[in-house]
Order: structure tokens, then C-alpha cells, then sequence
């Protein structure tokens, strides 16, 4: 049995948000009235509402239940893990990208930081890593850590989340700012000293002109060099990549164009200003250069020991230049992998010798206007040689909104290369301390600098706060909303810019949150997620996993039908945990359905990955989790008793979590007061009590006038549809298949579709 209703309700009548003051309903929402109240804030904040968790909520604050939150200590997936890796290689198992997606759900399910999970899911959709691409799909411990780093993050500091991003290797990998490097530029100098012999054939790269560092061209030291041109390396252009500078700045902090806290595009919405512009995208990744795997040498993981050869110790690892294009080993037992070292996974350090310094390779500054640079400087290239968007100046100015926001000079600025200036390009373990000093310190001040410029601008509080909105409470909130969080962004009212725990306590606690429904007007909600209505059924209604293992790794999904092991969760939902098909994630935040809700001019981002081939098959894929351990054979229909044993490599639901449902227990001998119990506790975990209609005529089912909406339905369906024993030899699992059979239909139906 697997019914779909496939119409989008998102948008709903009502009373504007302008009448929040209105009836008896005050500020500050600190309090919830009621068990529905309690239920829409924990769909909101949580992955799906539970008995424990409504009653819990109604005895403490939110605010106060947010800081018991904060407190929890972060759920971590690489290190648990790391951990199962040994035994599983040594009966021959590697680990895959399936156990961490059990991982997640084991812990979306189960876990007691649900605010930092929830947060940290809602980030990962705007800061994207995926293990689509870039080798990644073979790298589970590296995709678990960059959940980590995340959930790490999800109620610490933004600034600390961008720093922590821009440090991945997950991320460089991803972006491919991993082993990025700068201008590749080797000076070639006019002949000074008698006879003069400047072998201008420039057709054998390295023959044209001389060597600006030989006495051909200092005229053995008394005179200044004169730059003739410069000479690519002979095997062409090597230049900073672009694609993580772009990203940084579109998807991750400012955006497009130039916005007002309140999202309003500026100066006006027909003439936007923009952010950034191609210049600023290649100055920037001029910045984000010199980036690679940290050496730190020999490590134990879960154990097991996994060398690695540095040749170096602490800081001057950076100056071990061989390092920067090392992949740090991973380790095989048994012929069986999992376990990598831990510089694959840890924080890039930066490498002088390959980050942009404003000079050439030989130390000379870049041409530009200062009288520093050298006579005769050129930007002129060899025959045949260019660079896009011609060769860089000394400086890196970089442009925000048309403005120059930050400029980053040269290293030594205003020393030329003869007077002293130190050339980070030579530098080695064996040099100065004070050279190695200053080169590093100039890599790590400037990467700080850039993450600084973004994470400060104004339009990041903007951007960062629609988004996390979106993700949680409303696809359309209003301007005031988004500008209300926005300020807490800017300011939690402590002076803290970017403090996450501020942030989603003002998404939460605001009015278009905490005011009832019904004083929402069409812009009032969000789809749900598709893959997220399966987390929330195992969650609410008490599902376990079948896993006894004494790791604790728990199985969750069935990796068979309707889906095939490899393509669950995405075949049947669209997604999964981190395995967005693009850095653009599975939907974006301005997709507008076609029809009614884009005439509306209303955002819905999640409905990009529903349509009517994706709906049956997530409906079906939620039938199937649903009635797993019932049936015989591979036939999960929801008939019969649960099985003994029961299922040991997947999530069921266990008879007791059922019967417990008020009008759970009575068998083939339920009243219609137990059957409007049970839609009635079906309403509360699942809908927060915005399940449309009402039950007015209990001894009329066929009442059309007193028994309306979507409650009036599953009330008809109970009492005159689901009728009988479907065969079943114990009377109270009848009951068990109608509430699994009803559970479902809420499910797929319209109006969960989108949360209220």
C-alpha cells in the first residue's frame, strides 16, 4: 500500500503578522501554552518532535532549553568511526560512505544535541562539501570530519566556521584551493655589464635576456637591475585557482548584489549594486594561496599506528616544500581500508614558497607604480606567454561593492629586492628565524585578513540569516524577520558579531515563529524536506535500530528496495547527507515552483527536488521503512505480527511504541473516541496541531458538514474504510497496521508537506 497526494500546499490564509500583539498571545514566547506549541518549536529545532520531548519542553523555557542545548557536548561522527575500522578490517569490510550516512542517522535519530545536529545540517547546506566529487565518494572519514567541523561550529562563531572552512582539506579538495599557488613569474634582466649581449631570441624559454640575480645584469653588483620582461614556467601558466574565491564570497558570505539588513536589494531592487566583481574574484584567489595537508609526522588512529616521513617538526614544516604536494598515506589491514592519517583530515597550514607575496620568484616586487619597483619593469611577457587579466601588481586590493576594502601589500613594502626585502620564495627549514618568521606570519595575517573582510561585511549577517531562516522556520519570512536576525548577527548584544547560539535563538523566539499559525499569512511555512520526513517518523514515533553490535554502530535505512545499496538515500528523496549534487546544494534559496506559488512571488527551495516521479518514490521508500519487520519474507506490507527475530540491520517500530499511541490499544474493538485519539496524536507529533477539519459528528463518519478537512477524512477512513481484521490472527496488530497504514498517509499527504 503506497498512496501519494502530490498538490503543494505552502501557502495559507490568515491574519497578516502584523497582528502578532493581537487576542492574548505576548512577547517573548519564552513559555509554550500548549502541547501543539511545543510540538511546531521541536519540528522547528529538532529533527521531528517526540512525547518525551513535548512534555520536557512544557516545564522549562525556550530559551532556557536552548542553553541546556548549547551545553550538550557535539555528537562526532569521525571519531566513532575510526573507530569500528579495525575490526571491521580485520573480517574483511572496509569503511564506505554507507556507514557514515548510518552514522547520521543514528545520530539525527538518537542523538541529544538535536539544536547543534539541526544547525549543523541547516550550515551544511550553505558552506557545501559533497562526496559527489572530487574523489571524495572514497573518503568516508574525511566527509565525517567535515560533518564534524560543522557540528562543531553550529552554536560557536561564524568567523570560527569560515576560518575552519577555508582550512579544510575536505573544502580545498572540494574548491580546489588545495595546493593552490600563485603566479608563477621568473624575472629576465637587461645585460649591464661590457660587451652588453642581451640574446633577445626568445623563441628557447629561460635563453632570453639574463638572470636577474646574475652579474650580467647587476654589472657584478653596482648597478640596480633592469627587468626586460618575465618568463612563464616551460610548462606554462601556473596561477591561483579561482573556484574557491567565487564560492566564498557568492554562497558562503555576501552574495550577488549589495543588500539591506532586510534583504532589500541597494541601492533599489531594478538597479542592484553588486558585490564583487571578476577582479576581485582574482585577487582574492591570489590570496587564498600556499594551502596544503599539514606534516606532523608519525600518529596512532584508533590504535593503529600510520606513519609519515616529514623531515621537519612544528612550524618549519612549512618551509618543507616537498611536503606541499604530499597526500598524507592512508592505512590497509586485512587488504581492507578506512583509517587515513590525520593531516588528510586536519587543518591545511600554509606554504610560504607557493602564497603570493606581491613579488616575483626571484623577490623583485611586481610592476606597479611605487618607485620600488625595479627600471625598466614590464609587463610585457615573453613571445606567445600571457596571463589572464595581466600580470599582478605588488599589491592585492580587493573591491567590495565598488570599494576598495582591503589592500594587502607586498611583503617588505617599499624595500626593493637588492635593499634587503626578504624573497619568501627561497626560503628554507635552514633559514633565519626571523625570515621564516615573517614569511609565514605573512600567509597566515593575510588569509585572516580576507576571512575577516567577508565575515564583516553587512551583507553576511543578511545572507547567513535568510538562510539559516529558511532552513528552519519559513521559506519566506518577512524583511522585519530577516532583519531582525540580522542584527543579532551583528551584534548578540554583547558586542559579538557571529554568534550562531544568538542567531537561531532569535530565528526560534521570534514572533513569525512563536505566533500561531493562523495569524500567518501566505507566506507562512516551508516544504519539508523529503529525506527529513523519514528521520522525523523514526524519531517521533520511537523506531529503533535492529543493531546489536556492542561498537554501537546502529543501521538505520534498508539499503535494498525500493532502492538500490548504492543510490539510497537520494534515489527515493533527492538527497543525503552531505551529497549535494553541486556546491549549490540539492535546491537553491530563491527556487520558485511554477504556478501558484511563483505568481505569489514566494520562494520554495525544496520543492526543486519534488516532482511526481520523486514523490511516488519517496512514498514508497516511507511505506517500506515504515513496515519493516512485518510481513513475510522480503514482502514489508505492514501484515502481520512483528517478526521474532526481530530485523537486525535496519530501524522497525516495536509494537509497545505503538500501542502506547492514545487509541493505540484496542485492538478491533476501537471506539471513534480512540480513533480521533489517534488522528489526534498523529496532528501533534507530526503537523504541531495544524492538521485542517475537525471531528464534530462521532456517530456519523459520513458527515461532510460536521466532519471536515484532513481530520474529518482520516476520521472516515478509521470508521469506515480500514474496517475488519485484515486477516490478522491477533486483533490488537489491526490496530498496529492502521496506525502504521495512517502514519503513512499523514506522511505523504499535502499538508505535511509543509511545515508550519
Amino acid at each position: 500500500m503506497a498512496l501519494i497526494l502530490l498538490t503543494p500546499s505552502l501557502a495559507s490564509a490568515g491574519t497578516g503578522p502584523d497582528d502578532i500583539f493581537g487576542s492574548s498571545f505576548e512577547q517573548p514566547f519564552d513559555f509554550l501554552e500548549s502541547d501543539a506549541e511545543a510540538a511546531r518549536f521541536l519540528n522547528q529545532a529538532t529533527f521531528g518532535a517526540t512525547a518525551g520531548g513535548i512534555s520536557s519542553i512544557r516545564n522549562a523555557s525556550l530559551q532556557g532549553w536552548i542553553a541546556q542545548q548549547a551545553a550538550v557536548a557535539p555528537t562526532l561522527s569521525r571519531p566513532f568511526l575510526e573507530g569500528l575500522v579495525p575490526a571491521m578490517n580485520a573480517g574483511g569490510d572496509s569503511l564506505s560512505q554507507t556507514h557514515r550516512v548510518q552514522r547520521w542517522m543514528d545520530v539525527a535519530v538518537t542523538a541529544p544535541d538535536q539544536l547543534r545536529q539541526r544547525m549543523a545540517w541547516a550550515l551544511g547546506q550553505m558552506i557545501v562539501v559533497s562526496d559527489q566529487d572530487a574523489g571524495l565518494s572514497d573518503e568516508p572519514v574525511l566527509m565525517a570530519e567535515w560533518n564534524d567541523i560543522i557540528v562543531r561550529n553550529a552554536m560557536g562563531n561564524f568567523r570560527t566556521l569560515l576560518r575552519d572552512t577555508l582550512r579544510s582539506p575536505m573544502m580545498g579538495r572540494y574548491l580546489t584551493h588545495l595546493r593552490n599557488r600563485k603566479f608563477e613569474i621568473t624575472p629576465r634582466c637587461y645585460d649591464q655589464r661590457a660587451p652588453l649581449n642581451d640574446d633577445t631570441n626568445t623563441s628557447t624559454p629561460g635563453l632570453e635576456y639574463h638572470d636577474c640575480t646574475g652579474s650580467d645584469a647587476t654589472n657584478n653588483g653596482t648597478q640596480a637591475v633592469r627587468i626586460a620582461r618575465y618568463n612563464l614556467p616551460s610548462s606554462g601558466l601556473i596561477a591561483p585557482d579561482e573556484n574557491f574565491a567565487r564560492e566564498l564570497m557568492q554562497l558562503f558570505t555576501i552574495g550577488l548584489i549589495a543588500r539591506d539588513s532586510d534583504f532589500s536589494p541597494l541601492p533599489d531592487p531594478i538597479n542592484p549594486t553588486p558585490t564583487y566583481n571578476q577582479a576581485t574574484v582574482t585577487t582574492l584567489s591570489r590570496v587564498l594561496t600556499g594551502l596544503s595537508y599539514a606534516c606532523s609526522g608519525n600518529r596512532v588512529v584508533a590504535g593503529q599506528a600510520i606513519n609519515r616521513n616529514c623531515a621537519c617538526t612544528g612550524t618549519d614544516c612549512s618551509f618543507a616544500t616537498g611536503n606541499y604536494f604530499n597526500t598524507p598515506p592512508s592505512l590497509t589491514i586485512n587488504d581492507e581500508g578506512g583509517l587515513v592519517h590525520p593531516d588528510r583530515y586536519e587543518p591545511m597550514i600554509c606554504y610560504p614558497r607557493y602564497h603570493d607575496t606581491g613579488r616575483d620568484r626571484s623577490g623583485f616586487q611586481y610592476p606597479g607604480t611605487t618607485p620600488t619597483n625595479p627600471a625598466g619593469a614590464t609587463i610585457e611577457l615573453a613571445a606567445g606567454q600571457s596571463i589572464p587579466g595581466g600580470t599582478p601588481g605588488a599589491s592585492k586590493a580587493i573591491e567590495i561593492e565598488g570599494a576598495v576594502m582591503l589592500t594587502l601589500a607586498e611583503t617588505d613594502p617599499g624595500i626593493g629586492r637588492n635593499a634587503g626585502a626578504t624573497n619568501c620564495d627561497s626560503i628554507g627549514v635552514g633559514s633565519p628565524l626571523a625570515d621564516k618568521t615573517e614569511c609565514l606570519s605573512y600567509c597566515d595575517s593575510g588569509l585572516n585578513a580576507a576571512i575577516d573582510l567577508l565575515f564583516n561585511e553587512p551583507n553576511t549577517a543578511v545572507m547567513v540569516s535568510r538562510q539559516l531562516i529558511q532552513r528552519l522556520v519559513s521559506s519566506n519570512p518577512t524583511p522585519d524577520y530577516i532583519e531582525r536576525v540580522a542584527n543579532v548577527f551583528a551584534n548578540n548584544g554583547s558586542g559579538v558579531r557571529g554568534d550562531l547560539r544568538a542567531v537561531v535563538t532569535a530565528i526560534l523566539m521570534d514572533p513569525e515563529a512563536r505566533q500561531p499559525v493562523a495569524l500567518n499569512g501566505v507566506n507562512a511555512g516551508k516544504p519539508r524536506e523529503p529525506m527529513l520526513k523519514l528521520v522525523q517518523l523514526w524519531r517521533s514515533f520511537g523506531a529503533v535500530s535492529g543493531d546489536t553490535n556492542p561498537n554501537g554502530y546502529r543501521r538505520w535505512a534498508r539499503l535494498g528496495a525500493p532502492c538500490g545499496n548504492s543510490s539510497w538515500p537520494q534515489c527515493a528523496y533527492g538527497q543525503r547527507p552531505l551529497g549535494a549534487p553541486s556546491v549549490f546544494n540539492f535546491y537553491e534559496p530563491d527556487f520558485q515552483v511554477p504556478g501558484e506559488i511563483a505568481d505569489l512571488g514566494l520562494f520554495s527551495p525544496e520543492f526543486q527536488i519534488v516532482n511526481e516521479s520523486s514523490s511516488i518514490l519517496a512514498a514508497n521508500d516511507l511505506y517500506y521503512h515504515l513496515c519493516i519487520g512485518r510481513g513475510s519474507g522480503n514482502n514489508h506490507n505492514c501484515h502481520g505480527a512483528l517478526r521474532s527475530p526481530t530485523p537486525v540491520d535496519s530501524a522497525y517500530f516495536p509494537d509497545a511504541q505503538l500501542d502506547v499511541l492514545p487509541g493505540g490499544s484496542c485492538g478491533t474493538t476501537c471506539s471513534a473516541s480512540d480513533d480521533v485519539a489517534l488522528i489526534d496524536a498523529l496532528d501533534l507529533r507530526l503537523m504541531a496541531g495544524s492538521m485542517s477539519g475537525g471531528v464534530g459528528d462521532l456517530a456519523n463518519p459520513g458527515n461532510l458538514v460536521a466532519n471536515t478537512g484532513m481530520r474529518g477524512s482520516l476520521f472516515r477512513l478509521l470508521r469506515t474504510g480500514l474496517t475488519g481484521t485484515f486477516g490478522e490472527a491477533v486483533a490488537q496488530n489491526t490496530r498496529r497496521r492502521e496506525i502504521l497504514y495512517l502514519i503513512h498517509l499523514v506522511a505523504i499527504s499535502p499538508e505535511f508537506n509543509t511545515q508550519r
